[in-house]
């Protein structure tokens, strides 16, 4: 049970501050994605989607995931050094991936996107250091609990970002390169701003505690990182950009653009919580016995189940009428993709701020193993819908199946492995069906008896009351137990 020095124990409190900061970026996003969508068009950022896939697997183990280490060492000086090898890395991959893209270019981007893109590809390395580092400084901040300032390289990343490729978009670049351009600037600005900020509070540990020697100890100390994280990310991002290239090949250019923004507005949710929830989770993970979180984690677990199916389902009925209404009419047809892609959002959803529980456990190797197995399962449904039905669509489909079944798996293996109750995980998987049934018929009832969008602001109304209904008992159930459940 989650008692009340539980709620205000500094693992809430945590949550609360960093959770500010993922919910101050995600409204940024939310707000000013409507208004990028008008000053550039789908073909824009399908050329700045391709572009940043090949950032991405690259930069997603840009520090050969050493900077997960960074949270372990019983001192900041052992730790400074495993962040100096961070960086380090970095730049070292940034350089080959240099080398590579010179040499590959256009095979990797395809001939229908090297003229629009070879420009840009000085970009590409300065993106991967910038990247890296801020994984680096960010784990730091986790490392000290230096949360405020978590927070707060969420927010200016986007605001960054944001900021710039609005600019550029008013200045005429409202091509990919606006994007491309933004990106980049948010990206080397936030990461600028975190390192001004270490220095000037660890400044004097780190640069007395780093050098070559230690570095190289340290390395090795961790050696499993890069030996079974390494692989397990780069798996993973390859699995998720993969459908960027086929589409850059085999799709339509404007359909790569749908994919890409309904994909962002899809992961939203899961960004709210699994950046808010996530570093605090591995920081308390990592410092305790895992079993002792069963109780909140299943909470934590049906609270989010009970907040999200609800609205979930609205989203499934009138997910183009939305991307229409927000987005502007062109992009309408993403909301197809939208609802395909929302189905394994869900179970990600519900587990995501979880995925550094394996480290915690000490099974990476177990982790590894299911990331790899279902990602070529992934790749495999990807191919044999763009090569027996000719469909990229289809493809997506088969890949959101895949994916559904493995974020599902994910969760039983993590209780398997947790040793934490199966009764729990039924119960959960129960909530979320009669959630699901009791909220589909309510919707449908509605969506049948008003037009579109008078049917969904009736649902959204109906829906909030409900959901904040339940939030209201289980607080008051909590202060009336004086120390009973949150959930």
């Amino acid at each position: 049970m989650i008692s009340k020095d539980t709620i205000n124990s500094p693992f809430f409190h945590h949550i609360l501050r960093v959770g500010f900061g993922s919910l101050s970026a995600q409204l940024l996003t939310v707000i000013t994605l409507p208004l990028l969508t008008r000053l550039y068009m789908p073909s824009a950022y399908a050329g700045w989607a391709l572009l940043m896939s090949v950032v991405l697997v690259v930069a997603s183990v840009a520090t050969l995931r050493y900077e997960l280490a960074i949270v372990l060492p019983a001192t900041h000086e052992e730790a400074a050094n495993v962040m100096a090898g961070c960086v380090g890395i970095s730049c070292v991959i940034a350089l080959l991936a240099s080398a590579f893209i010179s040499l590959g270019g256009t095979w990797l981007l395809g001939e229908s996107f090297y003229d629009e893109l070879h420009s840009w590809l000085w970009s590409i390395p300065l993106l991967i250091v910038c990247i890296g580092i801020y994984q680096a400084v960010n784990a730091w901040c986790t490392r000290t609990q230096e949360f405020k300032w978590y927070s707060l390289s969420q927010v200016a990343l986007p605001f960054m970002t944001i900021g710039c490729q609005i600019l550029a978009a008013l200045w005429g670049m409202n091509t990919s390169s606006g994007l491309i351009l933004g990106t980049l600037l948010g990206q080397f600005f936030a990461a600028l701003l975190l390192l001004a900020l270490i220095y000037s509070r660890y400044g004097n540990l780190i640069l007395g505690a780093v050098s070559g020697p230690k570095i190289r100890e340290t390395l090795v100390k961790y050696k499993a990182y890069p030996q079974y994280m390494t692989p397990y990310t780069l798996v993973g991002t390859i699995r998720e950009r993969l459908v960027y290239f086929l589409f850059a090949t085999y799709g339509e250019r404007s359909s790569l653009g749908f994919y890409n923004i309904s994909s962002r507005v899809v992961n939203i949710p899961n960004s709210l919580v699994s950046s808010a929830v996530r570093p605090v989770f591995f920081q308390h993970a990592a410092s305790t016995d895992f079993r002792l979180l069963e109780v909140p984690v299943l909470k934590a677990l049906r609270l989010l189940a009970a907040c999200v199916i609800p609205f979930w389902i609205i989203f499934l009925f009138h997910a183009e009428a939305l991307f229409a209404l927000f987005f502007g009419e062109p992009w309408r047809e993403a909301g197809l993709y939208a609802i395909i892609l929302s189905v394994p959002a869900v179970p990600l959803l519900l587990s995501n701020w979880l995925d550094r529980a394996f480290d915690a456990l000490g099974r990476q190797r177990l982790a590894f193993a299911m990331e790899f197995v279902f990602s070529v399962l992934s790749v495999i449904a990807l191919a044999f819908g763009v090569l027996f039905f000719k469909s990229v669509l289809i493809a997506v489909c088969l890949q959101a199946g895949v994916l559904t079944v493995y974020y599902s798996y994910w969760l039983v293996a993590l209780f398997h492995v947790a040793r934490f109750r199966r009764g729990g995980l039924l119960k959960l998987l129960m909530t979320i069906a009669v959630l699901s049934t009791l909220s589909a018929a309510i919707a449908g009832t509605i969506r049948s008896i008003a037009p579109a969008l008078v049917s969904l602001a009736i649902s959204s109304v109906v829906f909030s009351a409900l959901v904040l209904a339940y939030l209201l008992r289980q607080w008051k159930t909590h202060n009336r137990s004086n120390g009973g459940t949150l959930a």
